[in-house]
């Protein structure tokens, strides 16, 4: 009878080492279990960082899973609050102090090792209910500041710098139900002066996406919403958005005494003269300039297309942006689909401003191959085979250090990378590399495992079915791991549901895959039609490999 395998899973704890001294690899964690897998995956969302420490850093991810790095990505450790994280805040007077926002306001007093609910108040008969085929996280309470019964999405959290106790909140809500089933609310702002015992309503916007607040003196509010800026004092007062319609993407930063607004709005018909792309305001809101730059030409040519995956196929846009908190003449904005200079195919990729949006750089492009100064994982070598079940995408999010405006993060669809010195060289900070084609998880894992399937000839070999990333498998154990997607059309490649290894036949395995993910849920067929699936079962003769 063939040997029956065994997996340990430890803790492995690194102390007293600084974050240049150490490797890659998974986090510290809190507790005996240690996480397996190759890293990436799934969409990786609002990054933040601290402006305490560059090193650290926290981010959320679209299925529902937060992460903490200390020490630059090296590492990373999984926490959960029940829901996507939409907004994380740093206490500007605490280190140990952050926030995280999704269906209700988190913090965190010893820098996110443990939360706490703060809103809706916790003792006010606050109970958390998991509603839908979706399992969506809605809290019913007698708190009078927050919408019991409703689906809630945090938009934004601010901490004013000059009293901590004081805290703003942005925050839309629907009836529960499947995505689109009901209009969203008004958006709202609301104001704590007490850490979030208490809550006053200081604004009703339109059903709009705030995307950024922040304190002034005198405890104003300011938040840049998608229809424009509000000033938020005994009155609120809309400033004039920028010109080329809704905002999509915002940030704020301050140099020398001035604030600057970075704002994007989807740029159309630019072969007609009308205004798009980047907008700078230096008067917080009143008055605006177009920034495009050299990225103007790139938008040319081209108003037609999709609004995500490959270059090639994608319509020019410029998004989103982030700039520096205290070194605000320098911003990061994500590139779409642009042909940029010297180059005739369209591109993803990622261009910088150190003089306020007067001027671009272009520090990142990527368009069926790696950017020539990224640190790649698997996840880039699997894009230039493949193209469509993972590709080079454009980043989805930006953070820019408030202490450091070298130090940058981009995430997007399938992996988190960054750089420390000003865009010169960016690196991956999913996956760790420990051979030829073979990763470990640095603790940043998105995805969903289906399986874990051990072949009965060899108690190293396992192979593991993931959303997004499909099959896997690790010859040791399970402590590295290579894509085994091999012959699999790429069309199935995104699911691996199940894998049967021949128990008789060494070698003999048969495998089920898909293009389409969370099969049988009834969200996947709410709204397309299964007719349109593409998978099926696939037989491998050569344990896996092909």
């Amino acid at each position: 009878m063939p040997p029956r395998p065994t997996l340990i899973l430890t803790a492995v704890l690194t102390l007293g080492l600084t974050p240049a001294d150490r490797a890659p690899g998974p986090a510290p964690r809190l507790d005996a279990w240690q996480i397996l897998g190759p890293g990436g995956g799934g969409t990786m969302r609002r990054p933040a960082i601290s402006p305490h420490d560059p090193d650290l850093v926290v981010l959320g991810c679209d299925m529902t899973g937060s992460y903490l790095t200390r020490d630059g990505g090296l590492s990373w450790r999984l926490f959960h609050l029940g829901g996507v994280v939409s907004a994380f805040a740093f206490d500007p007077g605490d280190p140990n102090v952050v926030y995280a926002g999704n269906a209700a306001l988190w913090r965190s007093e010893d820098g996110g090792r443990g939360w706490s609910l703060v809103f809706p108040d916790p003792a006010r008969r606050t109970v958390r209910h998991g509603w839908g085929d979706h399992g969506d996280t809605v809290f019913t309470t007698e708190d009078p500041a927050y919408p019991s019964g409703k689906d809630v999405d945090v938009d934004a959290v601010a901490v004013d710098p000059a009293e901590s106790k004081r805290l703003a909140v942005a925050f839309r809500s629907t009836l529960p139900g499947p995505p689109g089933s009901h209009p969203s609310s008004a958006t709202r702002i609301i104001v704590s002066e007490d850490r979030g015992r208490s809550w006053n309503a200081r604004a009703t916007l339109e059903a709009e996406r705030v995307f950024v607040m922040s304190f002034e003196d005198g405890g104003i509010l300011r938040a840049v919403a998608e229809t424009g800026v509000y000033v938020l004092e005994q009155a609120t007062r809309r400033e004039a958005g920028p010109p080329g319609g809704r905002i999509a993407s915002a940030s704020v930063g301050v140099a020398a005494g001035v604030t600057r607004i970075y704002a994007t709005t989807r740029a159309a018909s630019q072969n007609e003269g009308a205004a798009g792309g980047i907008h700078v305001s230096e008067d917080g809101g009143r008055t605006w300039r177009t920034a495009n730059g050299i990225l103007a030409e790139g938008l040319r040519g081209r108003e037609k297309g999709n609004e995500w995956g490959p270059a090639a196929g994608s319509r020019p846009s410029l998004g989103p942006i982030a700039a520096s908190a205290r070194h605000g003449l320098v911003a990061y904005v994500g590139l779409r689909g642009l042909r940029l200079p010297g180059s005739e195919a369209p591109a993803n990729g990622i261009a910088k401003t150190t003089d306020g949006g007067r001027t671009w750089a272009i520090v990142h492009r990527e368009a069926d191959r790696p950017s020539s100064n990224l640190d790649p994982s698997w996840i880039e070598g699997r894009a230039a085979e493949d193209g469509e079940s993972v590709w080079f995408d454009a980043p989805y999010d930006l953070a820019v250090a408030p202490t450091n405006p070298d130090v940058a993060y981009a995430t997007d669809l399938f992996r988190t990378y960054r750089t420390k010195d000003g865009g010169r060289t960016w690196a991956q900070v999913n996956s760790a590399r420990r051979g030829e084609d073979a990763w470990t998880s640095r603790g940043l894992d998105v995805t969903t495992t289906y399986g874990v399937h051990w072949d009965p000839f060899d108690g190293k070999r396992v192979f593991v079915g993931w959303t997004d990333i499909g099959l896997f498998r690790s010859e040791d154990g399970g402590d590295t791991w290579t894509g085994s997607s091999t012959g699999i059309p790429k069309e199935w490649r995104n699911t691996t549901y199940w894998v049967e290894l021949d128990p008789a036949v060494r070698g003999l395995a048969w495998g089920a895959f898909s293009g389409t993910h969370d099969l049988p849920r009834p969200k996947m067929w709410r709204r397309t039609d299964p007719a349109r699936y593409q998978g099926g079962v696939a037989v491998s003769r050569d344990r896996g490999r092909a």
